[in-house]
């Protein structure tokens, strides 16, 4: 399961983040030795998984940061590629496909699973490509607990919808349907299902999916998910019209819409919508006979009941992934007798389709974990979703251990700014400079990195936030692992545009807001990219004001409301009150 390079890879992850915090060998190991620490990151020697936990706090490292190291090992589970086969990234596909296959020559019940996922990758952008019964089977087996494991979830339905058959359809519907009302996920599940239907003119139970599911969508402010999902929204209630009327004006009204997000360079979203449509002028319900399987997710109370449960929802046995591992240590470790090293851990892991965060998340936060914390995501949503009780959840954060000064200061910083009232504004703008310094001396931006440019910027002079603007720019553009919540900074650079129009001279108003031109190039699969693109255009409206540049203002907002991005007119309409007449936000 595990060896040297498993090793070397997890000992780099945590070196290169390290040294790119500004932290000692020293100051990470805290009350164990460096030497054993040093070893670890020089792949010598693995750490235990309360090490790694405790490690990962004092380094501000979180859950999610490891999927991106996860993406590299393609010879784990296919979770993280799974949504490329929906747009334009085939080659990767075709990569992990390979790699996986070569790893894992042998048929199960888990390796059969990836098998038809790959196959769906292959064939998906074909539009009479449909599953055989042995595999719509596969999938209704493996897809029991539709609760489980959200992230890949809401990903593998993406990708099989199209090819599946209408009992399969049928059957996941009403596995969503049985989940509790107030999950969040649950209409957004139900969206994709009915998506699906849409795509084999499965009319009956398409408008049956619509009718259920108007009242959710039809307020996009109910929830961050809902606005999340509501261009697919939109692209369904488009399509589901040209479906019932073949005319050249609805299919017009479709493509408009995948147009429109082309020209905004949201890729992702309209190389889907247009396989999608594809398939749907193509359609032809399939029919195969299903046998339903139930199956519950167990509740786990400790990792290694975690694990074991996770090995027999995917339906293999000890043998079936003790890869490098003997099935008789890993009997011991699920019946609570040994411990397995980080490594190993997190290799298993990727062989039985879990994100490591799954896992981590679970030591951190399961009763009675002596390496239990909590991390600075959870305390900064809290803050958010909490205010009244921010004083004792800063504080318990704050002292629930040892950190180096370099990590603890950026962490108050941000924690600081999510509740103004922890921190007087002289000192936030004292300690603005720190975390500056921080920010342009780091190689990547992770969560944290993210979250303190978010925080920082409100506190910097214009050729300040310039300087880290320029920095955030070279990072993205090499893709590393800030694009997972890239979003942030976006979101930053929307807020810091209305400041700078708001409070400086014409002159520093204009440079400033040219040297953001950038924006309007990016990619769009964010709401923070495409929010942050629509304010550069009114900002750049408003500060050399042209009558090109009111219709590009326009031509924003009626591409937002065509493709169902409502939430960014809103936002807009939110950030700039006060700045600019209202009216420029009246979509003629």
């Amino acid at each position: 399961m595990t060896n040297n390079h498993e090793v070397a890879a997890l000992g780099q992850f945590f070196h290169d983040i390290r040294t790119g915090r500004g932290v000692t060998l020293k100051e990470a190991a805290g009350d164990w030795s460096a030497a054993s620490l040093s070893r670890f990151e020089r792949g010598q020697q693995d750490l235990s998984a309360d090490k790694a936990i405790a490690l990962m706090a004092r380094l501000g490292i979180e859950n999610e940061d490891f999927y991106y190291l996860y993406q590299a090992k393609q010879r784990y589970f296919p979770l993280t590629i799974l949504n490329y086969a929906l747009s334009y990234h085939t080659a990767l596909g075709s990569q992990w496909r390979k790699s996986y296959l070569a790893a894992h020559p042998q048929h199960n019940a888990l390796t059969d699973y990836a098998r038809v996922l790959f196959d769906a990758m292959a064939h998906w952008p074909e539009p009479t490509y449909h599953f055989t019964a042995a595999q719509n089977q596969i999938l209704a087996d493996r897809l029991a607990a539709m609760r489980y494991n959200p992230a890949m979830v809401t990903d593998v339905l993406k990708l099989i919808v199209g090819p599946a058959s209408h009992e399969l359809l049928e059957l996941l519907r009403q596995r969503v349907e049985a989940i509790d009302e107030r999950w969040v996920m649950r209409d957004m599940y139900l969206m994709i299902i009915w998506l699906g239907a849409l795509m084999d003119h499965d009319l009956a139970l398409a408008d049956d999916l619509q009718q259920q599911l108007t009242p959710t969508f039809a307020r996009p402010e109910a929830s961050v998910l809902v606005t999340q999902f509501y261009s697919n929204w939109y692209f369904g209630v488009a399509a589901a019209r040209w479906v019932h009327q073949p005319t050249a004006t609805n299919a017009a009204a479709v493509k408009a819409i995948i147009d429109d997000l082309l020209v905004m360079n949201n890729q992702d979203d309209a190389y889907w919508f247009r396989n999608m449509f594809a398939r749907m002028q193509h359609a032809q319900v399939q029919h195969q006979p299903l046998i339903d399987h139930p199956q519950a997710m167990l509740v786990s109370h400790t990792l290694p009941e975690l694990i074991k449960n996770q090995r027999q929802y995917m339906g293999v046995s000890v043998e079936d992934v003790a890869v490098a591992l003997s099935p008789t240590t890993l009997r011991r470790f699920e019946a609570g007798e040994t411990q397995l090293g980080f490594a190993t851990l997190t290799a298993l892991m990727g062989e039985l389709g879990m994100f490591p965060s799954q896992a981590f998340a679970f030591i951190r936060h399961a009763p009675g974990q002596a390496s239990g914390v909590r991390t600075l995501w959870a305390t900064y949503t809290n803050l958010q979703d909490q205010p009244a009780q921010a004083q004792q959840t800063y504080h318990t954060f704050m002292t629930q251990l040892a950190k180096p000064k370099q990590i603890l200061a950026m962490q108050q910083f941000i924690l600081q700014s999510a509740a103004p009232g922890l921190a007087e504004p002289a000192q936030m703008r004292a300690t603005a400079q720190t975390i500056l310094q921080a920010l342009l001396s780091a190689k990547a931006w992770y969560r944290m990195e993210l979250l303190a440019v978010h925080a920082v910027m409100s506190w910097l002079p214009v050729d300040q936030v310039q300087a880290l603007i320029n920095h955030g720019k070279r990072l993205y553009e090499k893709n590393p692992p800030m694009n997972g919540y890239i979003s942030y900074f976006f979101d930053a650079l929307g807020k810091v545009l209305v400041q700078v129009v708001k409070n400086e001279d014409k002159p520093t108003r204009q440079n400033f807001v040219q040297g953001q031109r950038w924006l309007l190039q990016v990619a769009k699969e964010t709401p923070g990219a495409w929010l942050a693109a629509g304010s550069w255009l009114v900002a750049d409206a408003v500060t050399a004001p042209a009558a090109e540049k009111d219709a590009a203002v326009q031509q924003y907002l009626q591409r937002s409301a065509r493709v169902g991005h409502v939430e960014a007119i809103a936002a807009l309409k939110r950030e700039w009150d006060g700045v600019v007449p209202e009216n420029i936000f009246e979509a003629k």
